[in-house]
Order: C-alpha cells, then sequence, then structure tokens
C-alpha cells in the first residue's frame, strides 16, 4: 500500500521534472536565440528580457507569477495551485540553468519555430499529462471562466497569446518573426495534443437507416467494430428509428462509408471527431 502511494506520487514528480527540463531545453536551443516569442508568461518575460537583457527570464517568469498565484490563490483554491507553483518553479529555474550551456540548433527562424514548438509542446505535454501546469495564463484563463462560463478555456490563452505576441511585434517592428512565434505556438499546441490524448484519434460516428440491421452486421464483420443501437423517433416523420453509434479508427473512415453506402445509399449519417476512445479495440484506461 505505503509502495503504490510511493510510485502514485514519485511518477507524477518525475514527469513535471522531465517536462520542465525539456520545455527549457527547446525555449534555449531554439526560441530565444531566435527571438521568438511564446505565449503565457514566458512570453511576456522574454519581451521584457529582450528590451532590458538585465533580469533572466526564469527569474522574471516568477515575480509575473507571483500575484497572479496571490489572486488565484484565494478564487480557485490553494491546493489547485501547488502543483503549478511546482512546475512554474522549475520551469523557471531550467530556463535559466540551461541557457548558460545549451548549444543553439540553428539561426533560421522557420526550423527555430518548428523545432522549439516541437521541443517545448512535449515538455509542456508531459506536465500536464501528470496533473500540473505551468502557472501563469492557465492561471488567469481559469480565473475569467469563473466569471465568464460561456467562454472556452482554449479561446481564452489563444487571445492572450495572441495579445503578448501583438505587443511583441509593435514594439520591435519585427512581424515576420511575429509569424513565426504564431506558427510555433500551433505547432506547440498540436504536440500537446499528441502527448495527451495519442495519434490514434478517433471518431463517432452517427448512422440512421431503414437498413439499421444490415449495416450493424457489416460493421460488426467486416471492420470489427461494436455497434450500439438507439431508438428515437423521427421528429418530422413521426417513425420509430433505429440510431448506429459507431466509436471507429480514422483509417477506417472510408471502408466504413463504403459500406454505408453500399448497403443505403439513403443513409443519414453524422461524422465528428473526438479526443480520446478508451476501451476494447482502442487506447486503454490509464491506472
Amino acid at each position: 500500500m505505503i509502495k503504490k502511494q510511493f510510485r502514485s506520487v514519485l511518477k507524477p514528480s518525475l514527469l513535471v521534472i522531465i517536462g520542465s527540463a525539456l520545455y527549457a531545453l527547446g525555449y534555449n536551443m531554439f526560441v530565444y536565440p531566435n527571438a521568438l516569442v511564446t505565449g503565457g508568461i514566458t512570453g511576456i518575460s522574454t519581451v521584457i528580457n529582450y528590451v532590458t537583457d538585465i533580469i533572466p527570464v526564469g527569474v522574471l517568469i516568477i515575480i509575473f507569477n507571483i500575484p497572479i498565484f496571490i489572486i488565484g490563490g484565494k478564487i480557485l483554491g490553494w491546493r489547485f495551485l501547488i502543483s503549478s507553483a511546482a512546475g512554474m518553479i522549475l520551469v523557471s529555474a531550467f530556463i535559466d540553468i540551461f541557457s548558460i550551456f545549451s548549444p543553439v540548433m540553428t539561426k533560421e527562424p522557420l526550423l527555430a519555430g518548428v523545432f522549439g514548438g516541437v521541443l517545448t509542446g512535449l515538455g509542456l505535454g508531459i506536465v500536464f499529462s501528470a496533473g500540473a501546469s505551468t502557472g501563469g495564463t492557465d492561471i488567469l484563463a481559469k480565473i475569467v471562466r469563473k466569471n465568464f462560463m460561456f467562454l472556452n478555456m482554449g479561446h481564452i490563452v489563444l487571445a492572450m497569446d495572441v495579445v503578448i505576441i501583438g505587443i511583441y511585434s509593435i514594439i520591435f517592428g519585427k512581424y515576420d518573426l511575429a509569424l513565426y512565434s504564431v506558427m510555433m505556438i500551433y505547432v506547440e499546441t498540436r504536440i500537446i495534443d499528441v502527448v495527451l490524448y495519442g495519434l490514434n484519434y478517433g471518431k463517432v460516428v452517427f448512422i440512421i437507416s431503414e437498413k439499421a440491421e444490415e449495416i450493424s452486421r457489416e460493421i460488426c464483420g467486416k471492420l470489427q467494430r461494436g455497434v450500439t443501437k438507439l431508438y428515437g423517433r423521427g421528429g418530422w416523420s413521426n417513425e420509430d428509428k433505429t440510431v448506429l453509434l459507431v466509436a471507429i479508427k480514422k483509417r477506417q473512415i472510408v471502408d466504413l462509408k463504403r459500406t454505408v453506402k453500399e448497403i443505403d445509399p439513403r443513409a443519414f449519417v453524422i461524422m465528428s471527431e473526438t479526443r480520446e476512445v478508451l476501451g476494447m479495440g482502442f487506447q486503454d484506461f490509464e491506472e
């Protein structure tokens, strides 16, 4: 029991350390040397460091996060902020430590944006997977959303990042580097999604057809996918309908559409992408 509890604490802690180190390496090897700007408090700290070149970026990150954590602790609760504080302090420390000896991998902004986005995204994804964060705009976004529930977290963070990069482009007049920074943030967010949800995104498909039984048999037999039958009633026709619910992998979408079309060209099919599918035939549940 004690060993299991130790592992439950040790594993997340190691992930936060590894993720923070990877983020700091990506920042120092690709981002900072090419005058690119990340989002959030790190981006603000980077801009100020570019202007003054007095206070190290990591120290600035901690300074700017102090009032955010004080406000966030009062509004969101201090327990929530403990893991975020650990991630923030580690990232800040690693950024300043690695700045001393990290090599500059390229002076080409396009390459720096791509590979910097990959490495920083990988680091952040690992930190997030451990249930932690790096503080900053993540906390601000949660505070904003607490008062404006109709706003999306991702949209709030994105808006903050756009403002930061916009200010950077105005101060320095380097609009090309600002655009490279936007591209880097896009790459970074995509890599975070890959780390958190994997490459094997699935699709959820709803099929409404008069030949639902036949389509169901073909999907189960030919595509080796499970089918759930939902029973409803048409709002226009007021007739009973069978709705097939299928979770399917992306590579099987073409086969699914072909199967449905061959059996019932008049079938009504709704497809939507899903970030994560857990269970038999897909990703196993994590402990």
